[in-house]
């Protein structure tokens, strides 16, 4: 099994203890694979600088192949700046560095050609390679974080055959359902969606399948989401079903948020 990872990266910086952690959704997704997956790459770019060789030498160290970073010699790496409240990550301003100019080339697409599935994101700028991926039969993954009312999921829907999505207003079942059922009709073949102590609920078309939390100490919940991904499309890629795999993402999502940062 191999699975590709690919975008935006960044050093988390935790501005009240100084804790700098590597971070970055697709960077986190590929480290959480590792759990369950030997093969597993990250494609992005980062600066020249301390930060940038911190972050590659994390990600190698975790075992996830490193082989098309790309350095880019006068740039920056990506800095997000965090604050604890009351357990939860508080995300207080990012500067984006090289991702703002990332881009899969076409031989980053040969390599993905070769993968069992590819996973990016809302700030991966990837979107625009999804068609030419999904043609060659590669699994297709995109978190689209809280971005229910952005319009790119509508235009990637019939490219990404697992969507995921963190519900960012007001708990309601009948509307998150709604949204999941819009999204399978726009083109997208599984929609999950992730909702805090509600747990997560995933849609097919066919059915809803809801999946609660595993009561646990809550350290830092930088990560949770990503982990669930990892957990969840690993499962999918040894045929488990859906509720497996949710399963599978609740309990690491449950290992992540014990720690301090993401990794």
């Amino acid at each position: 099994m191999k699975i590709i990872t690919a975008g935006d990266n960044c050093i988390d910086f935790y501005v009240k203890t100084g804790e700098m952690f590597p971070g970055g959704n697709p960077v986190n997704v590929a480290v959480y694979l590792r759990r369950y997956v030997e093969d597993v790459s990250y494609i992005g770019c980062i600066g020249a600088d301390d930060a940038g060789k911190k972050l590659v030498s994390s990600l190698a160290s975790r075992g996830v192949d490193v082989s098309r970073v790309r350095v880019i010699k006068n740039g920056k790496t990506a800095v997000t700046k965090v604050e604890h409240r009351e357990g939860d990550r508080v995300f207080l301003g990012y500067s984006p560095g090289t991702n703002k100019d990332f881009c899969l080339l076409d031989s980053d697409l040969e390599y993905i050609y070769e993968g069992d599935a590819f996973i990016t994101g809302f700030w991966g700028n990837c979107q625009n390679r999804l068609a030419e991926i999904k043609n060659h039969s590669v699994i297709t993954a995109f978190d689209f974080s809280d971005k229910i009312h952005d319009s790119l999921w509508k235009e990637t829907a019939e490219y990404v055959d697992y969507a995921f999505f963190s519900w960012p207003e007001e708990y309601d079942l009948r509307c998150i359902k709604d949204f999941m059922k819009l999204c399978y009709e726009t083109g997208t073949k599984t929609i999950v969606v992730t909702l805090g102590k509600y747990g997560s609920i995933a849609y097919n078309g066919k059915k809803y399948f809801n999946c609660g939390i595993i009561d646990c100490p809550v350290v830092d919940t930088m990560g949770a989401g990503d982990s669930f991904i990892a957990g969840f499309v690993s499962s999918i890629l040894e045929n488990e079903d859906i509720e497996a795999a949710m399963h599978r993402g609740t309990e690491s999502s449950t290992v992540t948020i014990q720690y301090a940062g993401a990794w």
